[in-house]
């Protein structure tokens, strides 16, 4: 069982401006609702501002509009780590990248 990237594309204009309706860079969304369920003294750690605004890239996304569920999203990630043996200091590495 597992898997292997071999290609990965990124397509730089929608990192820099999204269409009406886009996002982009999910799993900060994801990270930034999701810190509740995060150690708090790996919180401190991150020193991120719960307010999407605050970060250039992501202030032009339709956050608001948005009917993506980032909580759950987060925790479905968290869970995907775990059951494919990320520990927690890999995880917590990871996410601070």
């Amino acid at each position: 069982l597992g898997g292997a990237i071999q290609t990965y594309l990124l397509e730089k204009a929608r990192v820099v401006q999204q269409a009406a309706g886009e996002r982009n860079f999910h799993i900060f969304y994801q990270l930034i609702t999701g810190l509740s369920l995060l150690d708090s003294s790996f919180k401190g750690k991150l020193d991120l501002d719960s307010d999407t605004e605050q970060y250039r890239y992501l202030m032009h996304s339709s956050n608001g509009e948005s009917t993506i569920d980032d909580d759950k999203g987060f925790a479905r990630t968290l869970k995907a780590l775990d059951s494919v043996g990320i520990t927690a200091e890999e995880r917590d590495n990871i996410l601070t990248v």
